[in-house]
């Protein structure tokens, strides 16, 4: 579970639930997964990988993930997962934001899903 650093806000009723066309990117949490793969008998390669917690108006959390070789699909975990600071926001995006609507929410707020980009524009880096 992760928590907000701005204190405690209003719980947004369901009439109020996020809409994408009007929201902003607040936080970038980035996660390097790196590790090393061995490819022979005697050589290890780092293989990159990362997730993402992308956070939007500071209250929903979608998850970016992929290595040096392939990005996955955005997603929007369930509170059980992970949330930002509104657990009922969080499943309410869960089951009802389209991944499609997502994606172009992304790509409009110039957000790229690749390592360096999340790196470099991380405000949190573990």
């Amino acid at each position: 579970m992760l928590s907000s650093r701005h204190g405690s806000k209003q719980r947004k009723t369901e009439n109020e639930m996020i809409n994408l066309n009007s929201a902003m990117v607040t936080t970038i949490q980035f996660f390097d997964c790196s590790h090393d793969v061995q490819i022979g008998e005697d050589e290890v390669e780092t293989l990159r990988e990362y997730s993402a917690n992308i956070v939007i108006d500071e209250s929903l959390v979608i998850q970016l993930s992929g290595n040096q070789h392939a990005a996955h699909r955005a997603s929007v975990p369930s509170s059980v997962e992970c949330y930002y600071d509104n657990a009922t926001m969080q499943d309410w995006a869960q089951q009802n934001l389209d991944l499609d609507d997502v994606q172009k929410f992304l790509d409009s707020q110039e957000i790229e899903n690749n390592f360096n980009y999340l790196y470099q524009h991380a405000s949190d880096k573990f």
